[in-house]
């Protein structure tokens, strides 16, 4: 049996109580245990937040973060920024 390294463990609650920090409430484990035991403790995963829309109108993909686009309208941006530096630069 191999020790695990120190510096990857993490400390776990059993109950997900965090008030309750008693000794028996509380065990080492990794973070992939960690993960397991909130699986364990709450009957599954959490969901996350619903995704918000992005911001052009009428684009039903999700934004990369609450008030900003999509990534395909992201990337478009970014080729128009690139073309208007190409052609200020060719100005030069």
């Amino acid at each position: 049996m191999s020790v695990p390294c120190l510096w990857v463990l993490v400390d776990c609650i059993s109950h997900d109580d965090r008030t309750n920090n008693k000794l028996f409430n509380l065990y080492w484990g990794d973070a992939v245990d960690n993960y397991r035991d909130a699986v364990r403790n709450r009957g599954g995963v959490r969901p996350g937040p619903k995704p918000t829309p992005c911001v052009v109108d009428g684009c039903p993909e999700p934004a990369r973060w609450p008030g900003a686009t999509c990534v395909t309208h992201h990337r478009e941006y970014k080729r128009e920024v690139a073309a208007r530096a190409l052609a200020l630069r060719a100005a030069i």
